[in-house]
């Protein structure tokens, strides 16, 4: 579906491995045409025998030159070395640029890329694209076309939700969906405990609170109902789930799961203004 262009990951961490799983699980290009670079051993070796086929490299040297996109998958703290090593390895025509680097704006790769030349989108995948069941935000470069949007739709729907927001929007995805997995997975270990305090076997506990979350997020989504028609479903006058909201809401749940989500957009307009 993307005929025989060359894509070349710069990391081979978890999140680069769920996008190539995405790519090749849907046919997107072969294996052959897919090179990652990582400068430990462990990630390539483990590249190699899970993708028959990818080729790997320490460095962006050799195989970042044939690229007709280039996915930037490293931790943001090494984006600015990381842009300054690969600018004159790419296509001198111009590539299509995408990053998953939180933090890193389109101005900044766009300064340090040459977005004159390189089309760049910034994309926010989420830890769960890699069960795919993530979601992605990704934002437009000034340099960017249709054609460039339908690149990453393909790459990205197959890994979940897949939506275009604004710069501008980024710093809330990031915030919302980028670190909601720990804030969820922190509310489903308080559920465990909470069952364990109760009575109930550890094992029992963490697979009941896990699949109490897993099956009321199924139902708010194919039933397409609020989240307050759920709760209502729940809370009947005077019952048992009625005085368990009044607790949370004493504790103040909502104004702590309001607060970490905007502290984390916060960080990540901090993270921005550091320049490559």
């Amino acid at each position: 579906m993307l005929g025989k262009k060359n894509i070349c990951f710069i990391g081979a961490g978890q999140m680069a491995n769920a996008v190539v799983g995405g790519i090749l699980r849907n046919g997107l290009v072969d294996a052959s045409n897919i090179s990652m670079v990582d400068p430990h051993e462990g990630p390539r070796d483990y590249v190699r025998r899970t993708y028959k086929g990818i080729k790997t490299a320490p460095s962006p040297t050799n195989v970042l030159p044939l690229a007709d996109i280039a996915v930037l998958a490293v931790k943001p703290n090494i984006a600015p070395q990381v842009m300054h090593s690969i600018k004159g390895l790419l296509k001198p025509k111009g590539v299509l640029v995408l990053s998953v680097m939180a933090g890193v704006t389109i101005d900044d790769l766009e300064e340090a890329l040459d977005g004159n030349i390189h089309r760049i989108i910034r994309t926010m995948p989420n830890a769960n694209v890699t069960v795919a069941a993530g979601c992605v935000g990704y934002a437009m470069g000034n340099n960017t076309d249709e054609i460039d949007e339908g690149i990453v739709r393909k790459i990205f729907d197959s890994l979940g939700v897949c939506a275009k927001v604004t710069e501008g929007q980024m710093a809330g995805i990031t915030g919302l969906s980028g670190s909601g997995p720990a804030f969820v997975a922190s509310f489903i270990e308080a559920l465990s405990d909470a069952g364990v305090k109760n009575g109930l076997p550890r094992d029992l506990a963490k697979t009941f609170a896990v699949n109490t979350v897993l099956g009321t997020a199924k139902l708010i989504q194919e039933r397409d109902l609020s989240t307050l028609q759920v709760k209502e479903m729940v809370c009947s006058p005077g019952g048992t789930t009625i005085a368990g909201i009044e607790a949370l809401e004493k504790n103040g749940l909502r104004y702590a799961t309001m607060s970490a989500v905007t502290a984390a957009a916060e960080k990540s307009i901090l993270m921005s203004m550091k320049k490559l």
